[in-house]
Order: structure tokens, then C-alpha cells, then sequence
């Protein structure tokens, strides 16, 4: 029962203008996504290996809880 649904369903859909619009808005959204795939520029998404790992936006996510605590004119000394 279900499958004879669905079956008239696609067919009322193409038989009526809600078929082209559907297919219309697919193809712009494609366009869309292809010319924005086509005009990126991903030389900037890859850490280099001069930069920390830790230097990014969400930083303070992935940092150790000690050096994010201290302040910032504080020499930390190893013995």
C-alpha cells in the first residue's frame, strides 16, 4: 500500500508544475554549490608546521587547563 503511495505521489508531482519547480530549485541549489566549490580557495584550511595546534579559534578547547590559567606576565621556571 505504501509503495502504490508513494508511486502517485511522483507522479501527481511531475504531472503538475510542482514537478519543474522541484527541479528547477535543484539545479540552482547545484549551480549554487558547484561555483561556490569552483572559486574557494582551501590553501588556508591546513595547519603549516611552524604554527602550534593550539593556535586556532576554538583554542581554548583543546589547551591544557595550566598555561590557559596563568597569567600572562608570569615566567613559568622548570627546574
Amino acid at each position: 500500500m505504501l509503495g502504490i503511495l508513494v508511486v502517485l505521489t511522483i507522479v501527481v508531482i511531475f504531472l503538475t508544475s510542482t514537478g519543474s519547480l522541484l527541479i528547477s530549485a535543484l539545479m540552482v541549489g547545484f549551480a549554487l554549490l558547484y561555483a561556490h566549490g569552483a572559486f574557494r580557495v582551501p590553501d588556508d584550511l591546513f595547519l603549516d608546521d611552524q604554527e602550534p595546534a593550539n593556535a586556532g579559534f576554538l583554542s581554548f578547547l583543546g589547551g591544557d587547563a595550566s598555561s590557559a590559567a596563568a597569567p600572562a606576565g608570569v615566567a613559568h621556571v622548570r627546574w
